[in-house]
This record gives structure tokens, sequence and C-alpha cells, in this order.
């Protein structure tokens, strides 16, 4: 059996998709999404459910979009061709079948006959349901694994949805022992037998029409009327001395009642005065508590007159130490302002040398100019010549300098004219047609208004961005449109940059942007060799425009004012002695360096005593803030004197002087001691008569007197009960029953005897028969588990594996040599992936023998790692040789190890 291909049309979120399949391994791919489990779900659903099906389940497949979904498969089994087509649309859906065997004509059947026609050909069970849903689906549970199915035990999944005969009759054939089937005759008999009396547990059973049990429940119901029976003859019996016992009883009772009344009465009148002591003891002391709480009072009264007074005494003497450290803090401020006459002077002192030395430096300063300003008196006349030679070099780079037109600001709007023109040409050769000429011979060509004349291999190129007539010899013309609506409106941009361009460069009388760029830098040398110029010139005459003349008057003038300036530094200190300075510069520079060492040191000591000063001034003010906290805590601590005086007085005021206090607090305490008197009298007579038990005595008399009382008319009660029951005409015939009643019992209990022994055997009989089974199945399941270990071993290479099956084909252990044994539920996510692979290829290849079968593999080895993977790409090639195999991934990359052509989705979507 193998499928050729599949069309699915409108199928949940496949619109349409084709797709041709090889009799061995075909791999479809896609990512997540793409439909690959749909495609699946389609071809299940055409093979099991009806066309006609309103489920839940047929309702899901239909697209959002709209559209009906159909799904035609073709598929070949013994021979004949199948194709089966099934639109899915409620009560309007449809089926059609073709059956094409190979050597007889073709048939066609639609609906339920079609139907059962492809259920027969596929091995599924016989359909029920509104549904349409065959009742098993043969061998295809172990071999169609979706992707909630990849990690589960395949013989659980076969148990479940299939039909475990579809491998258990290959088994049997291999075997050939009648109870490795699912048959055993024998086994059923005995199993009929053994329901009869137990439960699949082993338990007897409780069933409705259970032989054992109803003779059972018929026993249990003779033992009970019979123990009803004689349990009736023991209680006339044992009522007679009833009866006796309780007349005596009563009688009893009736002496006691009289005695337990009168000691009940006095009980009661001893309870009452312990009562009255109680109450009098209660405001007993409730006076009492007054007293000692007036008394607390007035202690109180006198703890807060002593306390008061205490604290009058303490403000006292804090007030005096914070007096006397705030006139210590005023001293230390008074002796500390002494000091600063003393600094202030040395900074005065340091302040004049430093104003002396400052002085004597301008002094020098200025008699160097005067020496500097007579030596270029001296040079001036030597300078007339190099003076007239650079005045003419300054106009003729004046004039170089002014005839270049570019400057930053133009050059930046020259590029950026240069940027809009190249832009606007690129969008017009783009919206404009590129014409390329090849010629294969001696050809001429007119483009427009030119004409071209090409040899055989030569090649022209035109841009066309207007309508424009291209004839080849007198052959042919071609009328050549090129761009659309907006290429007249981009050849105008194209023209409008390319003028502004070349108007910006014919204003600075440059053919490029690099060209106007050089004649900038140009400009720049030239500007930058006319400042040096200028600044020569400067040198010669300070003043532009000047001549030499002009510059020996304002030189002599210079000098004038630099004497006049020498001299006014000079009057107080050395009264105009000019020939204290020395004459020569160099002499002056040494000993301005010794006046500016002499000044630097002044100024280091300047800076040292006003430092001094304003820590000194800085240590005043913390003794002045000192002073100040001084004073403000000895006047808080002064008002807080005050404020303690003022609630002494007031609780003088209040409560009177200290002796009346006293007086007070002696009555009161007189008074507690005369109420304790009281009270302890009171104790000690309610102490004697013990009133925890004058209460217990009187409810446990009282108690007493009502219990005896209802004790004597229960047994009355009792008494006329029983008197009753004695009279009762039922008792008459009692033996007779009873004697009848014990011969049901017997024969009951002996028809549960013989049904136990019956029971006991037919359990005997199927355990036998179950176990001798159970031993031809462990035989009967050999070949299933060669299979899965031949593939196992193929797997693990040199780790040698071996597995054990249970009767449902359910999967129990994996052994491994190097491993250990391990449970199905134990195995990783990969192992059970790649293990419930191999065991469904092990099933498939033993149904194989018998007739091939394909294998679907949605997604099943997604936790299978690269090693593995390779393994078990080379089982899956193998195994392809003999059947076909349909494997969808979303790792496309990954399974082109298995070395198939990839049947991508995107392509079976077209």
């Amino acid at each position: 059996m193998y499928f050729e291909s599949a069309r699915v049309e409108d199928f949940g979120p496949i619109g349409h998709l084709e797709v041709d399949l090889d009799k061995g391994l075909n791999v479809i791919s896609g990512p997540n999404e793409a439909g690959k489990s749909t495609l699946m779900q389609a071809i299940w659903f055409a093979l099991t459910r009806r066309s006609t099906s309103q489920a839940s389940e047929i309702r899901s497949i239909e697209p959002k979009s709209g559209g009906t979904p159909a799904v035609e498969v073709c598929l070949h089994v013994d021979g004949t061709r199948y194709t089966l087509e099934k639109v899915f649309n409620g009560q309007s859906g449809r089926t059609h079948l073709k059956v094409d065997p190979s050597d007889g004509a073709m048939k066609e059947q639609n609906g339920e006959e079609a139907d059962e026609v492809i259920r027969e050909a596929v091995g599924f069970g016989d359909a029920s349901g509104r549904t349409g849903v065959p009742e098993h689906f043969g061998f295809w549970p172990a071999v169609w694994v979706g992707q909630d199915d990849r990690r589960t035990d395949p013989g659980k999944h076969l148990t479940d949805e299939g039909d475990p005969e579809s491998i258990s009759t290959v088994l049997a054939q291999i075997g050939g022992d009648v109870l490795a089937g699912s048959g055993g005759e024998i086994v059923e008999r005995a199993w009929e037998e053994y329901e009869r009396f137990f439960t699949g547990s082993g338990n007897y059973t409780t069933r409705s029409g259970a032989p054992l049990h109803q003779a059972r429940q018929e026993l249990e119901r003779t033992e009970e009327r019979f123990e009803e029976l004689k349990g009736k003859r023991d209680s006339y019996e044992e009522d007679l001395d009833e009866l006796e016992r309780l007349r005596g009883r009563i009688e009893g009772i009736d002496e006691q009642l009289p005695e337990l009344e009168e000691e009940a009465e006095k009980a009661r009148e001893e309870f009452e005065r312990a009562e009255e002591l109680r109450g009098e003891l209660e405001t007993a002391r409730s006076k009492l508590e007054t007293a000692k709480s007036e008394a607390g009072r007035i202690e109180d009264r006198l703890g807060r007159r002593t306390e008061l007074q205490e604290k009058v005494q303490d403000q006292k003497s804090e007030l005096e130490e914070k007096q006397e450290e705030a006139g210590k803090k005023e001293e230390a401020l008074e002796d500390h302002r002494g000091e600063r006459d003393e600094l202030k002077s040395r900074v005065e002192e340091a302040r004049r040398e430093k104003e002396a030395l400052d002085r004597r430096l301008r002094e020098l300063r200025a008699h160097l100019d005067v020496l500097r300003v007579e030596e270029r008196l001296e040079a001036i006349e030597a300078q007339a010549g190099e003076l007239q030679e650079l005045k003419e070099r300054r106009d003729e780079l004046t004039g170089n300098a002014e005839g270049i037109a570019a400057d930053e600001e133009s050059i930046k709007d020259l590029e950026e004219l240069k940027e809009t023109h190249n832009q606007a040409r690129t969008r017009l050769e783009t919206a404009a047609a590129q014409l390329r000429f090849r010629a294969t011979g001696e050809t001429d060509i007119q483009v427009g208004d030119e004409k071209l004349s090409l040899s055989e291999g030569e090649e022209e190129e035109r841009l066309i961005d207007e309508p424009t007539t291209v004839g080849v010899a007198s052959l042919l013309e071609i009328d050549i449109e090129p761009g659309g609506e907006d290429l007249t409106t981009i050849r105008e941009q194209a023209r409008q940059a390319k003028e502004n361009y070349e108007t910006a460069l014919e204003e600075l009388g440059a053919d490029s942007v690099a060209e106007a760029r050089g004649d900038l830098q140009r400009k720049r040398e030239l500007e930058n060799e006319l400042e040096s110029v200028k600044g020569q010139i400067e040198e010669l005459i300070p003043e532009e425009g000047s001549d030499l003349e002009e510059a020996r008057a304002r030189l002599e003038s210079r000098l004038e004012t630099a004497k006049e300036k020498r001299d006014s530094y000079s009057e107080d200190e050395l009264d105009s002695e000019e020939e204290s300075l020395p004459k020569e510069e160099e002499e002056v520079q040494d000993l301005l360096g010794e006046v500016e060492e002499d000044l630097e040191t002044a100024e280091g000591e300047l800076g040292e005593a006003r430092e001094a000063l304003s820590e000194h001034d800085e240590k005043a003010q913390e003794l002045q803030e000192d002073l100040q906290t001084a004073e403000t805590k000895a006047q808080s601590t002064e008002e807080s004197l005050s404020a303690a005086r003022n609630d002494l007085e007031a609780h003088e005021e209040e409560h009177g002087p200290e002796e009346q206090l006293q007086s007070d607090l002696e009555k009161a305490e007189s008074d507690v001691d005369e109420k304790e008197g009281e009270v302890e009298e009171l104790e000690d007579e309610l102490e004697d008569l013990s009133p925890e038990d004058v209460e217990a005595k009187k409810e446990r008399a009282e108690d007493s007197f009502q219990n005896t009382k209802k004790e004597r008319r229960d047994l009355k009660s009792e008494l006329d009960k029983i008197q009753g029951r004695l009279e009762d005409d039922a008792l008459r015939g009692h033996h007779g029953r009873l004697q009848k009643a014990r011969q049901n019992r017997n024969e009951a209990r002996a028809e549960v005897e013989r049904l136990e022994k019956q029971a006991e055997a037919a359990k005997l009989l199927y355990n036998t028969l179950t176990e001798k089974r159970a031993e031809a199945r462990r035989l009967y399941l050999a070949p299933l588990r060669e299979e899965v270990e031949d593939l196992l071993n193929r797997f693990f290479g040199a780790d040698s594996a071996s597995v054990e099956f249970a009767e449902d084909f359910g999967l129990q252990t994996l052994s491994r040599s190097n491993k250990g044994s391990f449970d199905f539920g134990q195995l990783s996510a990969g192992a059970t992936q790649q293990l419930s692979v191999l065991i469904r290829l092990a099933m498939a290849r033993l149904i194989a023998e018998e007739r091939p079968h394909p294998v679907f593999l949605d997604d099943v080895l997604s936790d299978t790692d690269p090693d593995r993977f390779a393994a078990i790409a080379n089982i899956l090639r193998s195994v392809a040789r003999e059947m076909q195999i349909i494997m969808t991934t979303c790792h496309h990359e990954r399974h082109r190890r298995l070395g198939v052509s990839t049947k991508r989705m995107d392509s079976l979507k077209r």
C-alpha cells in the first residue's frame, strides 16, 4: 500500500496545495504554521470522516476567509488504484471514489458506499454514529504519528485507537501457536466461568445475577430471620426477669426520696447565707479600695511637691554654672581681641614694602621703554629703503587678492548647486531610456536628428529623455517614449539645476568646483602673505600711511612720554636722580629680575600677614558665637527656673501647705486600716462557711433529689413497656417459626459452600490457562522484539539494546549494555521520540511481510541531537526500500542528511 498524490483546497489555513508522493522516503518541509500538520490532517479526514458530518472538528477546518474544504487522495492497495475525493459541506457534502484495478474495469462509488469500500481497502473497522468515524483504525495508529503522539507508547496508541489483531495475526502466523493470537477459545470459556464468580482483580464479584453473590445474600437473609426469632424468644425470658428487678428498684427509691428532699432544703439555706456574706464582703472591699485610692492621691501630691522643690533647686544650680561659663567665654573673647592690632600692623608694613617694590619695578620698565625708543630713533634712517620695498609688495598682493571672486560662502553655495544638479541628472537618467547599440555588421542608425554609422563589433550608448524615433537602416523604425507623466518635470528640473550651476561657475570665473576651490586657496595664500607684509610695515611704521618723518616724530613723542612716566615713579624715592639708573638694556633687565624676585617675596609676606589676620578674625567670630550660645543657655535655664517656681507656688495654692498634706495622709491611712479590719472579719466568716463546698453541696443535693425522681419515672415507664410486651398476642406460635427459620438457614449455608467450591475450581482453571497463555504470548512477541532490537542495535551501534513488551504491545522496559534498564516514562524527550519511531518502523516491517503499509511521521524528531539524527536517518533510508514513509519537518537543512529531494510547502501551494 502506498499513496500516489494528494490535493487540498480551502482546508483550514491551506488555500490550495498539490503534492506527488514517491513509493519510498518523502520529506515535506516548511516553517512553523506553514500547514504541514494540516496537510496530514486533510489526508486523515479524507480516509476517516464522512463528508456530510457537521461535527465541531469538521467546522473547525472551514477557512475564515470563506470556501468549502475539499481533499483528493490517490493511493494504491494490492495492485488497485483508489482515487478518493471528499467535499466537506455539511448536508451538501459529497464523496466520490474511483476504483481502478490493474486487471479489471474501473468502478465508481459515491457517498456511504464509497466510504465503506475505502475503509475495507485500508483496514479500518465499521463506521458508527453520525460522524462516520470507524470503530477502530486497524494498524494505522501505529504508523500515523502526529506531533502529539511522538512521545507516546506505540503499543498503547495501537490498543486505544487501532486494532491489535492487525499485528497479532501476523505474529500468530509466525509463531504458529493458537494461544499466541487474540483468540484462545479454552481461555475464553474459562474466563467466562471465572467471571461468574470473580472481578478482574481477583476479588469475589458483587455483580447482580452472580450465583455465589445471590447465594450469600440468601444465606444472609435466612440467618437474619433465624437470629430475629431467636432474639424474640430470648427477649421474652429477659423481660420477665427485668419486670421483677424494676419493681424492687422502684420500692427502694420510694423509701429514699423523703430523706433526699430534706437534705436538699438544708443545703439551700446554707448557700443563701453564703451569698449574703459575699454581698457584704464585696461592699466592704469597694469601700476599702476607695480609701486606698484617696490615700494614694495624697501621697502623689506629696511626691509632686517634693519633685517640684528638687527641680527648683536643680535649676538654680544649673543657672549659676551657665552664668559662670558665659563669663569665662567673655574674658576669652576680650583677650583674643587684644592680639588683632599687632597683626594689623604687620599687614600694613608688608603692604608698604610691596608698594615700594612695585613702584621700583614700574620705574625700571618705563626706563627700559626709554632705552628702546632711543634705539629705534637711531635705526629709523636705515629702515627707509626697506619700507619702500614692503609698500610696493603690499600693493601688488592687494591687487592679486581682490581679483579672485571666490570665498568660503560662495564655494559652499556652488557645491550645493552641483549636488542639486547631480541629483536632478540622476533622476533624469533613471526616468530616461538607456539605449545600447551593438553592430553585427556595417549598419546606419538614425537616433532622432543624429546619425550613427557603426562597423561590425562597434558599440554606442545613448540616453533618451524625450520621445524619439530610432531608425535602423531603411528596415525598421522604433518609437521610444521614455519615463512617465513626470518626465517633463524631471527634465525641466535637470535643465534649471544645470543652468544655475553653470551661472555660479561663470560668476566665480571657474570651470569646476575644484578650480573654484583652488582659486580660494590661492586667495588665502595671498592674504596671508599680505598680512605678513603689513606686519613688517607696522613694525617699521606703527601707523599705516605715515612716512619716516612722521615715524620719527612719533618716536620722539613716545620717548618724551616714556621719560615722563619713568620720572613719575622716581619722584618720591629717587628725587629724579636719573644717573642712578643703568644705561644698558641688559643691566636694566638684570635689575628688573632682582626687583621682581623681591616683589614676589613681599607679596608672599603680605599674603601670610593677611591670612593670619583673617584666621584671627574667624577665631574671634567663633568665640563670639560661643559667648552668645552660653548666654542663650543661661537665659533658657533662668526661664526654666522661673517656670519651676511658678509650678511650685501653684501646687501650694491648690493643695495647701506641706503640713496639711501630711495630716490628710495620716487620716486616710487610718481609714484604710479600719476598713481592712472589716473586710478581714467578713472573709473569716465566709471562709468558715466554705462557700464552694456549700454551693457544691446544694447542687449535689438538688441533683440527687431530682435525678432520683427522674430515675423512678424512667423505671416506671420501662416497667409499663415490659408489661405491654409480655401481654402481646404475637408471641403465640413463636417456637414453630423458629424451627422453620433454622432449617432455611442450614439449606442456604450448604448452597453457598457448594458454589464457593465451584468458584475456586474455576479460578484455578483460569489461572493455570492464563499462565500457559502468557508463556505462549512471550514466545509470540519474540518476532516483534527481534525487529525492534535489530533497529535499536543499528541505532546505538556498539551499545547493544533489548526491549520487553506487554501483551497490548506497550513497551515495558528498554535495556542497554552500558546504561541499565529504564521504563518508557523515564526516558528523555529525545529518547522517547527516537524509540517511538523505531518501534513503529519495526511493527510496519512485520506488517510489510504480508502487505507493505505507509508510515506517516509529523515532525517527530524535533528533540533529536545531530549524531542520533544521522543514525536514524540511515535506518529511515533502509526501511524506505520496503515501504513508503512520509515525513514533515520545519528543519529543512537538517533533513538534507536523509539524501532525498525535499518537497517545500511554498512550492506545493503554487
